[in-house]
C-alpha cells in the first residue's frame, strides 16, 4: 500500500508520469524498442501528408535538438522518411514508412498494457471523472484554450 503524503499536486502528476514512463521504458527495452518513438508515431499517424520537424516538436513537446536526434535514429532504422517540402524547400517533411507503422503497433500495445496497469484500481466512474478533471487542468494550463 502506498503511503499518503501531503505533497503538491504538481509533484503527484510528476510522480505518476515518471512511474508510467519507467514502466513503458522497461517493457520497451525488453523488446529492444525506443519508447520515445511512440510520440513521433502518434503525431505522424494523424497526418498522412507528413509533418515538419517544427510541427512534430510542437505536438510532442520535445526540444528541437531531441527531435532531431530521434528522427535521425528513426530514419537510420527506416521507420521514417524525410524529404523537402514542395511548397517550401527550407522545410523537411517527415513521414512514416510501412516498417514504422508496424513498429508503432508494437509500441502502442506496450503503452496500452502500461496504462491498464496504471488504472487497474480505478472503477469506470472514477476513470470518467479523472479524465474530466485532467481535461479541465489541461484547459487551464493552456490559458483557457481547450483542445481536449
Amino acid at each position: 500500500m502506498c503511503k499518503k503524503v501531503d505533497v503538491p499536486l504538481s509533484y503527484t502528476f510528476h510522480e505518476v508520469n515518471k512511474l508510467f514512463i519507467n514502466n513503458v521504458k522497461n517493457e520497451s527495452e525488453m523488446l529492444g524498442i525506443n519508447p520515445s518513438y511512440r510520440y513521433v508515431f502518434m503525431a505522424l499517424k494523424n497526418n498522412e501528408n507528413g509533418l515538419s520537424q517544427s510541427e512534430i516538436c510542437e505536438i510532442v513537446h520535445f526540444k528541437k535538438s531531441s527531435i532531431s536526434l530521434l528522427l535521425q535514429q528513426m530514419e537510420n532504422e527506416e521507420l521514417i522518411i524525410r524529404h523537402k517540402s514542395e511548397s517550401d524547400c527550407r522545410q523537411t517533411i517527415v513521414k512514416l514508412t510501412e516498417k514504422g507503422i508496424a513498429l508503432d503497433e508494437k509500441i502502442k500495445n506496450i503503452f496500452i498494457k502500461c496504462e491498464q496497469k496504471m488504472i487497474d484500481s480505478i472503477n469506470v466512474d472514477e476513470l470518467k471523472q479523472l479524465r474530466s478533471l485532467l481535461s479541465k487542468i489541461i484547459c487551464s494550463l493552456n490559458g483557457g484554450e481547450c483542445d481536449v
